[in-house]
């Protein structure tokens, strides 16, 4: 639904945050991918940099 419309980068954003929830409900450990994807996101928008190194500094 964000690509509605709306900017490409504003819906990539969207895409994992609406993604990154339901691998917290998972009942098996997707710490690796719930990583890669904040990892992936810092990559291609440096603003997100904090978000990985938080999540690194609590593992």
């Amino acid at each position: 639904m964000a690509y509605e419309g709306r900017s490409g980068d504003v819906a990539a954003v969207l895409d994992v945050a609406e993604y990154l929830p339901m691998l917290m409900l998972e009942p098996a450990d997707r710490t690796e991918e719930f990583r890669n994807q904040l990892a992936d996101l810092a990559q291609r928008y440096p603003a997100f940099a904090l978000a990985l190194a938080r999540f690194d500094s609590t593992e």
